[in-house]
């Protein structure tokens, strides 16, 4: 595709090509976005099954977010 100086340089060819790249991004991200959103209804699902035996470690867990931030947060904090 050669580069766009002003509007009447657009050809029919060029809208289809870019129409197709669009739809083709879309699709892609749609798909992506389906995934994820899969995913986090399933560890919802996980953890709304089992929350008596994940309450208990969420105060460790939180210990170790605080450990690994202070030992390779160091940039994070500047």
């Amino acid at each position: 595709m050669k580069p766009i100086k002003n509007n009447q340089d657009i050809s029919i060819g060029d809208n289809v090509y870019l129409a197709l790249a669009a739809l083709l991004v879309g699709v892609m991200v749609g798909v992506i976005d389906t995934v994820f959103g899969q995913g986090l209804l399933f560890l919802s699902a996980v953890r709304d099954a089992h929350l008596i035996y994940l309450l208990p470690c969420l105060a460790f867990a939180g210990l170790v977010i605080v450990f690994l931030y202070e030992q390779y947060g160091q940039i994070a904090k500047q």
